[in-house]
């Protein structure tokens, strides 16, 4: 078991092939990084092209086994926010938190879910409540969180992975003096193709 300290875990819906979310991922790595940098991924394939981990994990359990001390939780889009999505990635928190991982939910879209998920696990409640920052992506994600009735007011975040800097690699492909377009090819052969070459 590694003990290291300074030790971050980001969780979202990683490595299923939508760009946008490693997007997501790409933007809280560089506002949360941490000396060891965890994440959780389906590929890790395509995950380890949006920032440079030290670990990358497919089940809890793989995590928790790794290290006993965890200093930050970074919940960080990708699909959570809506079921069994939602309430897994805070489970997975509170585990990290009884790790003595500060919880930060970063820039996260929230889909009609109601409340009956805080009637349904009042133990995953505080994971938000007590979070060091709890942001949403717009407004129509505040209103359900604030329709919940839990005295919970995230911060919107305006989708900041819009601003994430610029990787040149395939700028030489591009006419002179043209400006770069980003697309995401969700779950297409193509996007696979691509992003395993």
């Amino acid at each position: 078991m590694v003990t290291n300290m300074g030790v971050s875990v980001f969780l979202g819906g990683f490595g299923f092939g939508n760009l946008g979310d490693e997007a997501c991922l790409a933007t809280a790595y560089n506002l949360y990084k941490s000396e060891v940098n965890c994440t959780f991924t389906h590929d890790e394939v395509i995950t380890s092209k949006a920032a440079k981990f030290d670990f990358f994990f497919g089940e809890l359990r793989e995590l928790l086994d790794r290290y006993d001390h965890l200093d930050r939780v970074v919940i960080a889009g990708g699909g959570v926010g809506f079921m069994p999505s939602f309430r897994d990635n805070l489970d997975w928190a509170l585990h990290c938190k009884n790790r003595g991982a500060e919880v930060v939910v970063h820039n996260i879209g929230i889909g009609k879910i109601g409340s009956e998920w805080a009637r349904n696990w009042p133990y995953l409640v505080p994971v938000l409540a007590e979070a060091k920052e709890f942001s949403v992506r717009d407004y129509r994600s505040k209103a359900e969180v604030e329709s919940w009735g839990l005295d919970l007011h995230p911060t919107i975040s305006f989708y900041p992975e819009r601003n994430h800097p610029l990787d040149k690699k395939l700028h030489r492909f591009l006419p002179n003096d043209s400006r770069m377009l980003g697309l995401s090819l969700n779950n297409r052969p193509e996007l696979w193709r691509v992003l395993n070459d």
